[in-house]
């Protein structure tokens, strides 16, 4: 949650004048809301682990945290997104000059590899 804190304060810092780009404004929202809501969400599933079955039953309240964690991904958006709008936002993953329209970027030639096993003693 510290992490949650800080990305907030600087959004904050940033929403009242402290950075001039809009862009960069944008994308100190964003990576703070998305930091927030991993955080939201990791506290209440470990809230959750923690109580066990009682966790989830009428008679505890963290069952309200964890649906309110999961219902503020869906409806603010999965953290991975929000990290994506950012970048976008920035240009981080632009294309860059020297890379034609053709071209695939880096590492998107990547293919999985699938490890091989032994069968065991035979």
């Amino acid at each position: 949650m510290e992490s949650a804190r800080s990305a907030v304060y600087y959004a904050a810092w940033a929403l009242g004048g402290g950075v001039a780009e809009p862009d960069r404004v944008a994308c100190a929202v964003l990576l703070a809301q998305a930091r927030a809501l991993e955080g939201l969400h990791t506290a209440a599933a470990e809230a959750v682990q923690v109580h066990g079955g009682t966790a989830i039953t009428w008679e505890h309240d963290i069952q309200l945290y964890f649906k309110r964690a999961v219902a503020d991904q869906l409806l603010f958006g999965a953290p991975h997104r929000l990290r994506a709008q950012a970048a976008a936002r920035v240009g981080l993953f632009a294309p860059t000059a020297h890379r034609s329209a053709h071209q695939p970027a880096h590492g998107s030639e990547h293919r999985p590899v699938v490890a091989r096993t032994s069968g065991g003693a035979g």
